[in-house]
């Protein structure tokens, strides 16, 4: 079955057209063609037909082939344009591809000819989809920001590239950079007014593993491929402050990912009504236990223990005795009077049982202070309810056996002072116990509890 070809021929010379055309016959197209001489015939054509081919002649009286190229340019149609000439050297030749040709034949070797037409229609629809495919994408990067620039957060996207393809107006008066600053931009440019430095932003980071992630952002929490984030960033032209950040992939129709998007929301008003929030519980449960229960941060715990002497790590029921039976041996040894020492061993079985009950396990240390001693246990587990920490603290006869055992009312009870950090990380605890009492604690000992219930 012969194959339909629609064929526009530039040419002088009609023996020379009809040559081509019973070629072309006897290799199997079915032809539709017109013979066109100078420039208004063939901008004619052009305009009346759709064309599958253009085959031209180099040199002619009244015309030539690159003119002919320069007419179909000119109206924006990609079509294969081949030269097929009798006299064309090499110069010549590449004159021609130089200029848009797509190939170049001579008219006493026409076997190169088929071979010719079949490869350029084919590699012409090759340019076709591939122009449409980044018209799609361009239109839906078009709808993406103007759809993005709706949204109250800052919010910008990259391509799969890295490129910025969106930022929005939110984004504009966060950081002080217009979107014409930013888009088209890569290498990380979204970073710059932000952080005042090219580097990898939660938006690089949403399909890569978690725990590359992790070692950038310290409290990252994911939901699928969604990961959120907060810090706080020093903004070079706008307001710094406490960034809430959501990174999630792009998609397209076919569900490939084409990119990812970032929001942005300042969260500093939170964090600060947060902070305050959290020193005036700090300060009341302080006061509360008579300057024993310190609620605090872990590199703050950290900073005041010191390096440790010892470290045990606890992973079984059976750890939690054999740690807190050397952990109290080297409290002996440390001068600690022997009652004192019953006390601290029972406050250190307490956190060492909640870590493991409750975590799964952890790491124990301890250290020794100018005047005191400390042995520090953190987990990773889930942390404690937010508001079990101030009922400990202020509600008489409150208990927390039902979520985390007595533990923390006997480490309170017994510690001189009790350092404390919990959250979503994981949980800290500081138990301190002075080697020699001062009037104030033993004021408390007197008293029996040590802190008022």
């Amino acid at each position: 079955m012969n194959t339909s070809l629609r064929l526009l021929i530039v040419e002088d010379s009609e023996d020379d057209a009809f040559l081509l055309i019973r070629h072309l016959k006897q290799g199997g197209y079915d032809l539709t063609y017109r013979r066109v001489e100078t420039a208004g015939e063939m901008s004619a054509a052009l305009d009346e037909q759709q064309w599958d081919v253009v085959i031209s002649d180099y040199v002619m009286p009244h015309f030539s082939g690159l003119s002919a190229l320069k007419v179909m340019q000119e109206k924006g149609i990609d079509l294969p344009f081949i030269v097929v000439s009798g006299k064309i050297g090499e110069h010549i030749a590449v004159e021609a591809m130089k200029a848009g040709a797509h190939d170049y034949v001579l008219k006493d070797n026409l076997a190169r000819l088929i071979p010719a037409i079949r490869r350029e229609i084919q590699e012409a629809k090759d340019r076709q989809e591939r122009r449409r495919v980044q018209d799609a994408l361009k239109e839906s990067e078009r709808r993406l920001a103007e759809i993005i620039n709706f949204l109250p957060d800052a919010t910008f996207a990259i391509d799969e590239n890295g490129i910025i393809i969106a930022w929005n107006r939110a984004t504009e008066k966060m950081t002080g950079y217009k979107a014409e600053e930013m888009l088209g931009k890569g290498n990380c440019e979204h970073s710059i007014p932000f952080y005042g430095e090219r580097r990898p932003a939660l938006v690089n980071m949403v399909m890569k593993p978690i725990e590359e992630v992790r070692k950038m952002y310290d409290n990252l929490v994911v939901e699928g491929h969604t990961m959120m984030s907060e810090a706080y960033i020093p903004i070079p032209r706008g307001q710094s402050g406490y960034m809430w950040f959501k990174a999630t992939p792009l998609y397209d129709m076919q569900g490939n990912v084409v990119g990812a998007i970032e929001s942005v929301r300042d969260v500093t008003d939170r964090k600060m009504a947060e902070e305050h929030k959290r020193e005036f519980y700090r300060r009341t449960i302080l006061a509360a236990t008579d300057g024993k229960l310190l609620i605090t941060e872990k590199n703050e715990i950290e900073r005041v223990a010191g390096n440790p002497i010892a470290v045990f790590e606890v992973r079984s029921g059976e750890d939690v005795g054999t740690t807190r039976n050397a952990i109290t041996g080297i409290i002996q040894s440390s001068g600690l009077e022997e009652s004192r020492v019953h006390d601290f061993s029972v406050a250190v079985g307490e956190a060492l049982t909640n870590a493991f009950k409750h975590a799964g396990g952890g790491i124990a240390s301890i250290h020794t202070l100018p005047k005191a001693i400390m042995v520090v246990v953190s987990d990773k587990g889930p942390g404690i309810e937010a508001m079990t920490i101030p009922k400990v603290a202020l509600e008489r006869g409150y208990t927390t056996a039902g979520t985390l055992g007595m533990g923390y009312k006997i480490i309170i009870s017994v510690a001189d002072r009790v350092h404390l950090t919990t959250g979503s990380a994981g949980t800290t605890v500081g138990i301190e116990m002075a080697l020699e009492p001062s009037p104030e604690d033993m004021f408390r000992i007197a008293r029996g509890t040590g802190w008022t219930e």
